[in-house]
């Protein structure tokens, strides 16, 4: 009897610790505490940051066969340092919205051990947690003057709004994925992206944040056996392109976004919903506008722009009603650059339900426009502190103490 009440106690202990231990990776914006890079100079930094949902089954099978033969490929070529991380969604659909798994290291060993860590799960709705990825990713211990690079890959487009630190929607830390795209911009980050599914809307958020930060277009991994190669050939050629020639900041901005057919009139540019050629669209400011037509993509897009705050609307055709607001206007584009993507607006036809207040104050109304603003979050790599190492290693001893008094007890 004495003795199972010490294995019940043991136990109990060691489950606490490693639910602890759990909750250090685990909760949104803590970093485990594991291996770091060191202070040699590098060309660029690598982080792959990995869509862990059970969809993505297949591709993670391939990257974990391809790992080490991948890092020392890179290696050889570009001697980059290596970090690995990934993301799936927010509670209750998942709890893993981020996890750096191994910070950045010249530890080819140690990186790609980290990538034979992930393994499918969970995922419930069909956005994810990319834009919160993205944002903590800032925040990890890349090395000052090296070139930064994210490679990006998943299947689904991301929560826009993210619900942010909180995990809360609608709260001041939401974190709209245009000003994600405009925080990578600023922090010279390049992200490309790969992504799995062709759906419209996956394929405009990871074209977006690659052309914004990169100049390039995103890619399609059609089948398993193209992450290998794919890998092999972008990421040290995006370090050794940034090396001679950065990707320009500059004074100028841009908005792009699409008009689309929202056939389910959810407000949402669902999977199954076309874009709309042929809409008219006009961009503005207080002193300047210009107007046009989303192209046969649906598309629309202005480069150049200056440094103002900056509205888009639309012309609502004959036969349609909008299910959004066709006037958005509080858009921000500073000295640095700034890029909004995905300012998107529904069309349906027939009679829709939309509160066209929500389209904000009246054009040219300056002190209206910085309460329509979007939140634009510092540049950091989560708001909730990391656990104590202290209390990681209390952990780790409580859990080695558990299983060494079970085998004596045996």
């Amino acid at each position: 009897m004495h003795v199972q009440i010490q294995r019940s106690i043991y136990y109990r202990l060691a489950c606490v610790a490693c639910t602890l231990l759990l909750m250090g990776g685990l909760w949104p914006g803590v970093a485990p505490a594991l291996a770091q890079g060191d202070d040699e100079t590098v060309e660029g930094d690598v982080l792959f940051l990995f869509d862990t949902t059970t969809g993505m089954a297949d591709f993670l099978v391939a990257a974990h066969e391809a790992a080490a033969e991948v890092l020392d490929a890179l290696a050889d070529k570009c001697n980059p340092g290596f970090a690995v991380a990934q993301y799936r969604d927010w509670p209750p659909q998942d709890n893993l919205p981020w996890h750096l798994v191994q910070s950045v290291t010249l530890d080819r060993e140690a990186a790609a051990k980290a990538v034979n860590l992930l393994f499918p799960d969970g995922g419930g709705d069909r956005p994810d947690s990319v834009g919160w990825a993205l944002h903590s990713a800032l925040g990890i211990n890349w090395h000052a003057d090296a070139v930064k690079v994210i490679v990006l890959v998943g299947g689904a487009p991301p929560q826009d709004p993210d619900p942010g630190a909180d995990g809360a929607y609608g709260t001041a830390d939401d974190l709209l994925f245009a000003d994600v795209v405009s925080e990578l911009v600023a922090a010279d980050v390049q992200v490309i992206g790969l992504y799995t599914d062709d759906s419209p809307d996956t394929v405009a958020y990871w074209g977006g944040v690659t052309e914004a930060t990169t100049g390039k277009r995103a890619i399609r991994l059609r089948f398993p056996g193209e992450l290998s190669p794919l890998l092999r050939d972008t990421v040290c050629q995006a370090i050794v392109e940034a090396k001679i020639e950065p990707p320009p900041l500059g004074p100028d901005g841009s908005l792009r976004g699409a008009v689309f057919d929202d056939a389910n009139r959810n407000g949402r540019w669902d999977a199954d919903e076309a874009a709309l050629p042929g809409i008219p669209v006009t961009v503005y400011s207080p002193s300047w506008e210009s107007s046009g037509y989303t192209g046969d993509d649906g598309t629309y897009g202005v480069v150049a722009l200056a440094a103002s705050w900056w509205g888009v609307r639309i012309a609502v055709p004959d036969g349609w009603q909008a299910t959004t607001p066709t006037d958005r206007w509080g858009y921000l584009i500073t000295d640095q650059g700034t890029v909004y993507f995905g300012v998107n607006f529904g069309l349906a036809r027939g009679e829709a339900v939309v509160d066209e207040e929500a389209a904000g104050e009246e054009p040219g109304d300056e002190e209206g426009a910085a309460e329509e603003a979007p939140f634009i979050l510092p540049i950091t790599g989560g708001a909730i502190p990391t656990w104590p190492a202290w209390l990681i290693a209390l952990g780790m001893a409580l859990v080695s103490a558990g299983v060494l008094l079970r085998r004596r007890l045996r």
